[in-house]
């Protein structure tokens, strides 16, 4: 049986100091790549998602929403925790399903990482409205009580990055729940099998986080596993391979950025979305589009 991983500020306190020795160690963890408020609390560890100025690359054509076209960049976003809580990984449950409404409202539809993944490399159908993959790191049981009767509200899906051995437990959606929400549409990653720093891990622990979590996943779900995020960001080229090697076809990091053609599958870059951040603010990233009627699709 594999031993929990500490808890959550013991597992950010070590990345700090992993991160100090980078240069050493060569370990892709990033920093906050946008300061928080000086009021946040938590302003070291939790950045807060892009502002306008930072919305588009530079000189790049809107995504195409055309069936069968290949679009050439995507936002991915991150959340965790939907709902109160002390820090920069909740989002409040209104704040949520405004965000969401406005997405629809303004031409934008929720699709998973598979998904996104597939249309920058020019596969399968873009959707009705501009893409935008949904992602939510952990697996917290806030995420159905939530995040998916507002997603299923709007005909959103989302990627759902599962750690395998917490499943069951009291702040984390049970087995039954995760089979369900896959049986609507939402795709399950892989978040590793106890959220421990990769980087860090012999051989064989490293392989077991990593395939033997997917193997979990998949012989509970019945279906293949695809995706994975590496916990806390932390990967370096070992980690890589060894997801490449465990039959991962995309991967996704917490480094900030747009998601495009040249974007590698295994080190695909997202937006964060914090509690600090203003509804204003979230609009500014998303500027209205027009969702094609039932007749174009």
């Amino acid at each position: 049986m594999i031993r929990r991983a500490p808890t959550l500020k013991i597992v950010l306190a070590l990345l700090t100091v992993i991160i100090a020795l980078g240069s050493a160690a060569s370990i892709k963890a990033y920093p906050p790549f946008v300061t928080f408020p000086a009021s946040a609390p938590d302003s070291g560890i939790e950045p807060v998602a892009a502002t306008a100025s930072q919305a588009a690359p530079k000189d790049t054509p809107e995504p195409a929403a055309a069936p069968g076209k290949a679009v050439p960049y995507l936002q991915i976003l991150i959340y965790h925790e939907i709902g109160a809580g002390p820090n920069g990984l909740y989002v409040a449950v209104q704040n949520f399903e405004e965000q969401m409404k406005y997405l629809y409202d303004n031409g934008y539809t929720g699709i998973t990482l598979a998904e996104g993944r597939a249309l920058l490399e020019g596969r399968g159908n873009a959707p009705a409205g501009q893409p935008v993959v949904l992602t939510f790191d952990d697996a917290y049981r806030s995420f159905i009580d939530h995040a998916y009767p507002v997603l299923s509200k709007y005909g959103f899906k989302a990627t759902v990055f599962v750690i395998a051995d917490y499943t069951g437990d009291p702040n984390y959606l049970s087995w039954e729940q995760i089979a369900d929400i896959a049986s609507h549409g939402m795709e399950i990653g892989s978040h590793s099998r106890t959220h421990t720093l990769l980087p860090t891990l012999e051989s064989a622990r490293l392989n077991e986080e990593i395939a033997g979590s997917k193997a979990v996943l998949e012989q509970y779900l019945g279906q293949p596993v695809s995706s994975f995020c590496y916990p806390c960001g932390a990967y370096d080229q070992t980690v890589i391979d060894a997801v490449r090697q465990a039959g991962y076809q995309q991967a996704v990091t917490v480094k900030y950025g747009w998601a495009t053609t040249q974007s590698p599958a295994l080190e695909i870059p997202r937006i964060r979305i914090s509690r600090y951040l203003t509804h204003d603010k979230f609009a500014e990233m998303f500027p209205p589009q027009s969702r094609p009627s039932s007749a174009q699709q």
